[in-house]
């Protein structure tokens, strides 16, 4: 009885050492998983992150056009109005020097 005792003791030892090796094995194939998962984020992270600023930079650059655009225009604008009004004082003054010679 003692020898039998003895064998199962040491399959039940042997049978704890195996489970305990499984298990870290486990482990560090899950830390490894982990570590690799984490790295992935972080550069679709980063990919994104740089998505985000060409696309702000593309609206800004755009936003900048579109502002130099319009000053162009209303410069234009202005220009147009101040030699109207020139055009007007000139008639204006042909306009009342025909006034005095009639």
């Amino acid at each position: 009885q003692s020898a039998a005792a003895e064998v199962t003791g040491r399959t039940t030892a042997e049978q704890q050492e195996s489970l305990t090796r499984a298990l870290k094995r486990l482990s560090s194939a899950h830390e490894e998983e982990l570590k690799r998962v984490e790295a992935a984020n972080q550069i679709k992270s980063e990919q994104l992150t740089q998505k985000l600023r060409d696309a702000l930079e593309t609206h800004e650059n755009a936003l900048i056009v579109k502002e130099e655009s319009h000053a162009k225009a209303l410069q234009t604008h202005v220009t147009m109005v101040e030699e109207s009004k020139a055009a007007l004082a000139v008639k204006e003054e042909n306009h009342a020097a025909e006034l005095k010679l009639k």
